[in-house]
């Protein structure tokens, strides 16, 4: 994400509370078109994700499918003051 973005951290306002992950994805997605337009379309989808240094959402291909994905994102919350951080995918070998 870093590198789409080109930023290392941002502040993201998620809308009214209670907020989840989801709205953060879709948050993000809207102030980094970068991050779900064209070759970079899977930037999101490809990340887990964690909430305050705790491990909460893996990435969209753990799920039978996007739908699943976005539903189980919707089923995170969020507190006003989370921090969030975007796991890129792992290296195999």
């Amino acid at each position: 994400a870093r590198e789409s973005t080109g930023k290392s951290s941002a502040t993201l306002a998620v809308g009214p509370s209670p907020a989840t992950l989801k709205d953060l994805l879709v948050s993000a997605a809207a102030a980094f078109p970068s991050l779900s337009e064209g070759a970079e379309r899977s930037v999101l989808r490809n990340c887990s994700f964690s909430i305050n240094q705790r491990y909460a959402l893996a990435a969209c291909s753990s799920f039978d499918s996007e739908a699943v994905w976005f539903e189980e994102a919707s089923r995170v919350p969020l507190r006003d003051d989370a921090e969030v951080a975007v796991l890129p995918p792992g290296s195999g070998g």
